[in-house]
């Protein structure tokens, strides 16, 4: 793998990947590049637009996902994100892909006492 491609995978998530089997399945978020919003129209017009064009990525990376045996679990357009399982063997065949731009761990959130 590349050494662009390796600063894709985040440190976290290199560290679940090396205790990790290949087989073994694990969680991943895949960040991709944003996409390009036009720079006429209405703010409805360009969200609608923004949406539209992650979706195709999407559909696109989606179908690299499931053909390897992974699967999305959801996909977020506000930051151009989709959440994965995958086999951990699959991530690095992900960090080469010219349109994603970050693999991690998904973040778990907790409430402030």
């Amino acid at each position: 793998m590349s050494d662009e491609a390796d600063q894709k995978v985040s440190p976290r998530l290199r560290a679940k990947l090396d205790d990790a089997g290949s087989e073994q399945d694990v969680e991943v978020v895949v960040a991709l590049a944003p996409p390009e919003l036009p720079t006429e129209g209405s703010r409805g017009q360009k969200i609608a637009v923004a949406k539209q064009r992650f979706e195709r990525d999407v559909a696109s990376m989606s179908e690299r996902i499931t053909s390897s045996g992974g699967k999305i679990i959801d996909t977020a357009w506000i930051n151009s994100t989709i959440h994965t399982r995958l086999r951990a063997e699959q991530v690095d065949d992900l960090a080469t892909d010219d349109h994603v731009v970050a693999l991690d761990l998904p973040a778990k959130l907790e409430a402030e006492d």
